[in-house]
């Protein structure tokens, strides 16, 4: 078709025509375009207020720590969220008439990131919806977006420690009770949390989902209906002794994956069960196939992705008891200067040790004083007189022991034998314990130390800050 012919057409339609190029500036007719998500992100007051935007992504940042980490120079704890990618496609411009265009739209997705050194990030399947079937909505504080089949919405919450929300909507039944995304993760180990009938049983125990009984029928574990089938998100490398000037990892702790809950618009609820894939990039929630069967619609899943730093898991302690989990000491540890230890129950104290993994004995200087009695659920703080010196590169087990059996420990189901459980012990003077048995139990315990002398940590160039004793040169921290 010759340019003249386009240009009376386009008369005739009433577009209106400068010039055959003219045609670029039309409004796009893509609802999720670049060019309209800017429109609305203008006019969202709650959002833009909570989110900066880039291109065809929503970034948010929750700062739980805001010191200064002397190696980065960054935040020593801070989540970063992310919503949204840039795909780009070829639009037909008035039909094919004037050819194509290319343009970017927003395809949902979340990516969370933690320490500015660990995420994942989880994207569902639109290959086949059409880009004109795709709508985003803005409403309040929740990053909407809308297809004939699966509608997405995204938005943060502040109860606990805080966290956000990826809650999908069937509006029909689908071909599947298996609902799959794509996952991608970085840095990250993802623990399983089964129910408790799967944990190992001592003699005597019994198990329900959520509960570990002694042989008299008293509790001595728990785990939250939501929790069950969930996964903990943890640092790879990171977490469980940490550098005093570096990030606040506490235990490693990155996120936590609740168990997806399931409604319909009548109100009936069923649990999700998850399928994460990590080497193969996929993460699914199966429907229970009664539920999907017999649900009202459109059905509501619930994914919440949690910033706890704490186990979801509690176990009954006994007087006397030390209880603790495995961990290596980094490269560069120097001496510690105290051990926090996760906790809920009455005001009184705790005392926490160093215990060399490969024979068991407390280390030199390796018992803590007892921490300051505070009732409820906190950070037990255990702090040395004279701060221990483990060796680098070398396994160590952070216990903890209280004269009082009304507490609790946190803990999140973790590796093989990493739990620690001595029964014939002194909260007075602790010894050590050598007979003591081992579980999966991932304790929410941590020991903070001070680098070691001699040790060479890399920085980015130009960055400056104030202590004894550090000098920079070439981008190289020496002490």
């Amino acid at each position: 078709m010759s340019k003249r012919i386009k240009i009376l057409i386009l008369s005739i339609l009433g577009v209106g025509v400068i010039g055959f190029g003219a045609s670029q500036s039309l409004p796009s007719a893509i609802d999720v375009s670049v060019e309209n998500l800017q429109i609305k992100y203008d006019e969202a007051t709650q959002i833009k207020a909570e989110y900066s935007l880039t291109e065809a992504t929503f970034t948010k940042t929750d700062i739980k720590n805001p010191i200064l980490d002397k190696y980065e120079n960054e935040p020593k704890d801070e989540v970063k969220v992310e919503i949204g990618e840039s795909k780009i496609i070829s639009t037909p411009i008035l039909f094919g008439l004037l050819g194509a265009k290319e343009e970017q739209i927003i395809e949902p997705s979340i990516k969370l990131t933690r320490w500015d050194e660990v995420n994942f990030l989880i994207r569902p399947d639109l290959s086949d919806v059409a880009d004109k079937d795709k709508k985003l909505i803005m409403d309040g504080n929740k990053i909407r977006f809308e297809t004939p089949k699966i509608n997405y919405e995204f938005y943060s919450y502040p109860e606990g420690e805080g966290g956000y929300k990826m809650v999908w909507y069937l509006n029909e039944k689908p071909a599947s009770n298996k609902i799959e995304f794509n996952i991608e993760t970085s840095g990250l180990n993802f623990y399983f949390q089964p129910s408790m009938t799967e944990e190992h049983l001592e003699e005597g125990q019994t198990a329900d989902e959520t509960h570990i009984y002694d042989k008299d029928g008293n509790i001595i574990a728990e785990r939250p209906i939501e929790v069950v089938n969930s996964y903990a998100v943890y640092h790879s490398t990171k977490g469980g002794m940490n550098d005093t000037y570096g990030k606040d990892y506490k235990t490693g702790q990155a996120f936590f994956m609740y168990r997806p809950h399931l409604t319909d618009i009548v109100g009936n609820e069923a649990w999700g069960i998850y399928h994460l894939d990590i080497k193969n990039g996929t993460y699914a929630v199966e429907i229970p196939q009664d539920f999907l069967d017999k649900a009202v619609y459109p059905i509501r899943s619930n994914d919440n992705f949690g910033y706890e730093t704490a186990g979801a898991s509690s176990q009954a302690v006994t007087a006397n008891y030390l209880y603790g989990s495995v961990f290596t000491a980094p490269a560069n540890v120097g001496a510690v200067s105290l051990i926090a230890f996760y906790a809920s129950g009455n005001s009184n104290t705790v005392k926490c040790t160093i215990v060399l993994h490969s024979n068991l004995n407390i280390i030199s200087n390796g018992v803590g004083g007892a921490s300051a009695a505070v009732s409820g659920a906190a950070w037990r703080t255990s702090t040395f007189a004279t701060p221990p010196t483990p060796s680098a590169s070398t396994g160590y087990v952070l216990m903890g022991i209280t004269g009082s059996s009304e507490w609790y420990f946190k803990y999140n189901a973790g590796d093989a034998n990493q739990g620690h459980h001595d029964t014939s012990n002194n909260y007075t003077t602790p010894t050590n314990p050598t007979d003591a048995t081992h579980n999966t139990n991932k304790y929410s315990i941590y020991a903070t130390y001070t680098a070691a002398e001699g040790e060479a940590t890399s920085v980015s160039s130009g960055q400056i800050f104030n202590s004894s004793g550090i000098i920079f040169k070439s981008g190289v921290i020496f002490k």
